[in-house]
C-alpha cells in the first residue's frame, strides 16, 4: 500500500499516474485553494496578477492531466 500526499489540485493527475504504475494509492489530498467571497464590487471582476496566476497554475494541471491517461 502506497499514500499519496500532495495538493489537493495535483491529486487527479497523481492518483492516475500512480495507478497506471500499477500501485494502489490511497489519497491524502492537502492546502486545498478555496474561494472565500464572491466577487461583489466592480473592481473584482477586473484581471489581476493574482488571478492570472491561479488560471495559469489551473490550466497546467489541466493540461498535464490530458497527459497521463
Amino acid at each position: 500500500r502506497v499514500a499519496l500526499v500532495t495538493s489537493a489540485m495535483h491529486m487527479p493527475r497523481a492518483y492516475r499516474e500512480m495507478r497506471n504504475a500499477g500501485l494502489s494509492p490511497q489519497a491524502f489530498p492537502t492546502d486545498f485553494l478555496v474561494e472565500t467571497e464572491a466577487p461583489k464590487l466592480l473592481k473584482d471582476w477586473i484581471p489581476n496578477v493574482d488571478a492570472l496566476s491561479k488560471s495559469t497554475r489551473a490550466l497546467k494541471e489541466w493540461l498535464g492531466g490530458l497527459a497521463v491517461p
